[in-house]
């Protein structure tokens, strides 16, 4: 009798046990979760403004004039021909071109690997070696001109509203790393010594990954900038409470400027504040996010 009470009891305080256990992780793990939930509010809705502000600059480019109202930039993003020949001109176009150069290199860059398979297995022949280093040499000056290409094309794609700008920077990376260009180098180098000729065809197959990479990059940006009128609307909303994003048009007198805000105010604050979960179990403070002013982001000027 005494061992079953003895059996309830311990049964019990290992209960009691994992449930202030999980009590504890909870009030450390989920104010945490609801923190960076807010922090990437506040990119998002950053980003938003960014895009926002882009897109009203590109309207007025083209039609002249600024407007308050959300709906005819979406419409005038989704559908405006001026606009998609501009695009097409400043993105479109330029990444196709570096897709055709970078197949041209990995070309170049296959040959080169073949004829590093040939010394490798048939001894060394200096014709061959003075061959594959000056395909190493092309490879070098064409990705060296692709790269150029590219950081125009990011220049110009950060100014447009709803571009694929980090998609691009994946497959730019690539080619911005130093031990993209020392591929090639090391190739050049081991032939020349006769060093280590499997370093040099390592080197060579590394060269033809990175063309492979970058390529499949180009193509996804692609694929992102023919998809970008799908959910634009979404871009136009601060996404804590899901409301628009403000315009105000103002006249300084001598130039006329879109001002975007962030919608939240006061009342949505409060209503923060009366959230239990997010307020009081996880101390969540929500304010507002910034506001863009004569051009000028509130988040990026000294306080």
């Amino acid at each position: 009798m005494s061992a079953d009470r003895y059996g309830k009891g311990s049964l019990l305080y290992k209960v009691l046990i994992f449930l202030l256990t999980a009590a504890l992780v909870g009030s450390i793990v989920y104010p945490k979760t609801v923190w960076e939930g807010e922090t990437k509010n506040r990119e998002l809705c950053r980003g938003r403004m960014v895009n926002l502000l882009n897109a009203e600059l590109q309207y007025r480019s083209i039609l002249g004039d600024f407007t308050p109202r959300l709906a005819d930039l979406a419409e005038f993003v989704k559908t405006d021909s001026r606009y998609a020949r501009r695009v097409d001109s400043l993105v479109v176009l330029p990444l196709r071109e570096a897709i055709k150069t970078l197949d041209s290199l990995r070309q170049i860059q296959g040959f080169a690997d073949t004829l590093i398979r040939m010394v490798i297995m048939a001894g060394v022949d200096s014709a061959i070696i003075d061959s594959v280093n000056r395909l190493e040499d092309r490879v070098s000056g064409g990705s060296r001109h692709v790269r150029q290409v590219l950081e125009a094309v990011q220049e110009r794609m950060v100014a447009l509203p709803n571009m694929p700008v980090s998609t691009l920077d994946k497959g730019l990376e690539i080619i911005q790393r130093k031990d993209y260009f020392l591929k090639m180098e090391v190739v050049k180098r081991m032939l020349k010594a006769v060093g280590n000729l499997q370093l040099a065809r390592s080197s060579s197959q590394a060269a033809l990954t990175n063309l492979d990479n970058m390529t499949i990059g180009l193509e996804e940006t692609l694929a992102a900038v023919a998809a970008r009128p799908a959910g634009l609307d979404s871009l136009w909303f601060c996404p804590t409470f899901h409301d628009s994003l403000k315009i105000t048009l103002v006249d300084s007198g001598a130039s006329l400027f879109a001002d975007i805000h962030c919608p939240i105010d006061s009342l949505d604050v409060q209503r923060s504040r009366a959230d239990f979960f997010k307020a009081r179990l996880g101390a969540l403070k929500v304010s507002n996010h910034g506001r863009i002013e004569k051009n000028e982001k509130s988040w990026e000027l000294k306080q």
